[in-house]
């Protein structure tokens, strides 16, 4: 009997050697096809990727050709019209320098006065509200104590 059962793992161990071996085969057989396949393929992909960049490099030619054709056109445009617009533009600003040179004088002259003005003025202010005076300046401290970060005190 025990011969029987030793007999039969035998012929078990055979047949799985047999079944392991024939997928070996099977699995090496199914990678070289798709090996065979995807180098097929590979190939077909940098034929199509060649073809893709010359076609590429074409049209970026024929784009860069009409880019500057047209950038030469709006390069003249605009030079003819900048020029035309320093000629108008030019009498322009003589009148307007020469007005606002005129208005500059004044407000310097209003801005003069003013200034003059101003120490009477706060004078005036502090001796009749002296107090008002005070707490304003305390007011205007302490703000720009707590305004001001801890590094520019």
């Amino acid at each position: 009997m025990a011969r029987k059962i030793f007999k039969q793992f035998g012929k078990i161990k055979d047949d799985a050697g047999e079944t392991a071996s024939a997928a070996r085969d099977r699995i090496a057989e199914t990678y070289g096809n798709a090996r065979a396949k995807g180098e097929v393929l590979a190939e077909k992909g940098r034929v199509v990727a060649g073809e893709a960049l010359e076609t590429s490099r074409e049209a970026a030619t024929r784009a860069l050709e009409a880019g500057r054709v047209k950038a030469s056109h709006a390069y003249e445009t605009g030079s003819e019209k900048a020029r035309e617009a320093y000629e108008t533009g030019r009498g322009k600003a003589v009148e307007l320098y020469a007005d606002g040179r005129e208005k500059a004088g004044e407000l310097y002259a209003e801005g003069r006065e003013y200034a003059r003005e101003i120490p009477a003025k706060t004078s005036d202010g502090i001796q009749r509200n002296p107090l008002l005076a005070l707490v304003s300046a305390t007011a205007v401290g302490l703000f720009a104590g707590i305004m001001l970060p801890k590094s520019k005190r």
